[in-house]
């Protein structure tokens, strides 16, 4: 019993020594990559987000089928009561008349011609009723489907908001896990220290990223963005909290390339001219990424989206939904990083755009 009581203080000097596996949110690895790290957790919260997206899309169909089976029953037992109605009559005559024997059908009609068109009238009528009352037998029948059909749609419902009430609480434990890793990185000074050194090389990854875009991927009229400089809208309704060129993260000093904007999650971001997207996707230190090509080798950069709203190679007009703001890749919170560059090289967005500072 002595050695089983030990063993937890021996599981965990075995995971301070590396040498068995920690939990998912035990914090970053301090020999790994802070980016590469994030990025890993912002990959699986997406993937888990991704799920949850397609689990509600179908909820939404199974609402719907959901619906119809339940309307479809109601339309059917409308149906039956106005048939029931009819048929309550019709069954009453009918008993009359069959309780009428044929000589009392002979003594009331005129001559032997008015007996034959009675007895007709009546084989008609028996037919018609017949008619209705196999028509009420399938009525009963549709209503018992459609009840069956209601019956299953409901159970499949239910089973989908179990999954999903489940995948839910995985995507706010990976959130959880996410911003655990964050806090652990801005309260130790190595790991911030090792995080904006990746962040400088990341900027100068996208320099080269934006440098092979080149002239031939021009597509804008050329020269309507310079034309419009001074009079270009925001990218998103929010002041600009961090300008060009000024030094930030603390005691470190570095080059700013653009504008932080302090946005809410989730905000708009719309472009702020014609243009073509040349680049829709991740990249390390910068998460979700739209580069916008204004032509003559202007282009507009928007980091750091929660979710991307167009793909590459799709034009979009001035005002037009591109993506929304978040925080991936981003260890500051939700905020929009944005960059104006001209043949490659950043410039200050100040004399472009009427944004509030």
């Amino acid at each position: 019993m002595r050695g089983w009581a030990a063993l937890p203080a021996v599981l965990a000097l075995a995971v301070a020594l590396g040498l068995a596996p920690a939990s998912e949110a035990a914090g970053p690895d301090a020999d790994a990559s802070v980016l590469d790290q994030l990025a890993e957790l912002e990959a699986k919260h997406a993937e888990v987000q991704a799920r949850v997206a397609q689990l509600k899309t179908k909820r939404g169909e199974l609402d719907r089928r959901l619906r119809a089976a339940r309307d479809m029953t109601a339309a059917v037992e409308a149906d039956i009561a106005e048939q029931q109605t009819l048929l309550a009559g019709r069954l009453r005559a009918a008993y009359k008349l069959q309780t009428t024997t044929t000589w009392e059908y002979l003594l009331a009609s005129r001559d032997f011609s008015d007996y034959v068109l009675r007895r007709e009238y009546l084989r008609r009528l028996w037919r018609a009723d017949q008619a209705r009352i196999a028509a009420y037998s399938a009525s009963i029948a549709a209503v018992r489907e459609q009840a069956a059909a209601a019956t299953e749609r409901q159970r499949e419902l239910d089973a989908l908001l179990a999954r999903l009430g489940e995948e839910e609480k995985t995507l706010a434990a990976k959130l959880a896990d996410r911003q655990t890793f964050v806090d652990r990185v801005r309260g130790d000074e190595r790991l911030r220290r090792r995080a904006e050194a990746e962040m400088e090389e990341a900027s100068r990854g996208l320099a080269r990223q934006v440098a092979t875009l080149g002239p031939e991927a021009e597509a804008a009229p050329s020269g309507a963005f310079a034309a419009q400089k001074g009079q270009l809208a925001c990218p998103v309704k929010a002041r600009v909290a961090v300008g060009f060129g000024e030094a930030i993260e603390g005691r470190v000093k570095r080059f700013h390339g653009g504008w932080d904007f302090a946005a809410p999650r989730g905000a708009p971001v719309v472009a702020p001219a014609e243009a073509t997207v040349v680049f829709a996707g991740t990249m390390r230190g910068f998460g979700n990424l739209v580069i916008l090509d204004h032509g003559e080798q202007h282009y507009t950069l928007y980091a750091h989206l929660q979710a991307l709203a167009r793909a590459s190679g799709q034009t979009v007009k001035a005002g037009e939904l591109i993506g929304h703001v978040g925080d991936t890749g981003s260890l500051k919170g939700p905020y929009l990083y944005f960059e104006l560059r001209r043949k490659g090289k950043a410039i200050d967005p100040e004399g472009w755009f009427a944004c509030g500072r």
